[in-house]
């Protein structure tokens, strides 16, 4: 018998995912083809790591960590690309703490 817990915990990860997903490919368009400066790759490294992270995680409060630090680098590309006169991401984060 399957979890109705744990198999939402696993739905909102995957939600995690695909967003860190948006962000990396958003990055690459920032930097590749808008000039963001990105020193030594730090925001990209950064998301890559939280996807990484994000496979071995067990607790809401770790994905909630995870979140946060995503919410960072979101709000570093929403601010260059309004500054650029471009549209920002305003991805939908999980509300975890209902998991």
């Amino acid at each position: 018998m399957k979890d109705p817990k744990f198999e939402k915990f696993l739905s909102l990860k995957d939600n995690v995912i695909e967003n860190l997903n948006i962000l990396r490919a958003n990055l690459n368009t920032c930097t590749e083809q808008l000039g963001m400066d990105d020193p030594e790759s730090i925001l990209y490294n950064k998301t890559i790591e939280l996807i990484d992270d994000i496979e071995a995680i067990e607790l809401t409060e770790e994905l909630d960590e995870i979140i946060i630090k995503a919410q960072d680098i979101e709000k570093a590309i929403d601010l260059f690309l309004a500054r650029e006169g471009q549209n920002t991401l305003g991805l939908t984060w999980p509300d975890v703490s209902s998991a």
